[in-house]
């Protein structure tokens, strides 16, 4: 059983990804202390954190939680103290799995046109629906609800659904046997650069085409290149 030493250290981790403002940036603070003090053996339950806060923002994130992640990452990696993890033999698997996770945040820039998604959502019928749909239920919507809402068959949407999931303009989660099915980072993205989605004061960025990353299937060099600009003001007309 483990001893109340790496409860402690895995409460904490799964307390500071939960609650903290800038998880992040935390969880690497801890992973910079356990690395002065040589207890490598604490880099587990960060690891592990830091994998699910990757994934949470695929699913339900913006590029701009991406964004962020990539800086703390790099913040971590090019210091000193990364340096230091990378030379450990036990620490340096962390490190490298760490690095990677620039990868995932910067490839496949190619696989995001702004056009192509435009003109692929804009040629299916029931596409603009669909994604009007889904962007009004950020906590997803059912797959059954979502046929009778759009008033087409199940078999119809799941040929849509599954075009659109290979572009990542959808996602979608099991819930106790349920399908539901949210935007997926592509899709978000596609809203805000379109008219579909008016902005909210919680919108700070919006997504320059031509710098936009997004997460694929394979993987791009890291560039170091910032994938947001700030939106400019604008007046919501009456």
């Amino acid at each position: 059983m483990p001893g109340h030493k790496e409860i402690s250290r895995s409460v904490k981790a799964l307390e500071t990804a939960l609650t903290a403002k800038y998880p992040i940036k935390e969880l690497f603070k801890m992973a910079a202390d356990f690395t002065r003090k040589n207890e490598i053996d604490g880099l587990v339950n960060i690891d592990v954190m830091l994998s699910d806060r990757f994934i949470e923002y695929l699913r339900n994130g913006t590029f701009n939680d991406l964004d962020a992640f990539q800086s703390n990452v790099l913040s971590f990696t090019d210091s000193e103290i990364g340096d230091r993890l990378k030379e450990n033999e036990e620490g340096k698997k962390y490190f490298h799995r760490w690095y990677h996770f620039l990868d995932l945040c910067q490839m496949a820039v190619e696989n995001y046109d702004p056009e192509l998604a435009k003109r692929l959502i804009e040629s299916r019928k029931y596409g603009k629906e669909l994604m009007n749909l889904l962007d009004q239920n950020p906590n997803g919507i059912r797959h059954i609800e979502l046929s009778k809402k759009l008033e087409i068959s199940p078999q119809y949407l799941s040929k849509l659904l599954r075009e659109f999931q290979e572009h990542n303009l959808i996602s979608r989660a099991r819930k106790k046997k349920i399908s539901i099915i949210k935007l997926g980072i592509t899709g978000r993205a596609y809203m805000r650069e379109n008219e579909n989605h008016l902005p909210s004061e919680d919108d700070e960025y919006y997504l320059n085409p031509k710098t936009t990353a997004i997460v694929a299937e394979n993987v791009e060099p890291y560039r170091g290149r910032k994938v947001r600009e700030k939106v400019p003001g604008k007046k919501k007309e009456s």
